[in-house]
């Protein structure tokens, strides 16, 4: 195989490996604040992400 061919590979194989699939399941916006819960597909792991507008 040609070097081109293997680094285009490579790269390829990178590329995908670190692509995480999440879906977003809320996704909530106030003029308090926002909230937005994402779960990973891959391994069903949640994560709350809270933006608190202080004034």
């Amino acid at each position: 195989m040609s070097l081109s061919r293997t680094l285009l590979l490579a790269a390829a194989c990178f590329t995908l490996v670190g692509c995480q699939k999440k879906e977003t399941v809320v996704d909530v916006k106030s003029p308090l604040g926002d909230v937005e819960v994402v779960k990973d597909t891959a391994t069903g792991d949640v994560s709350v992400d809270v933006d608190a507008e202080n004034e």
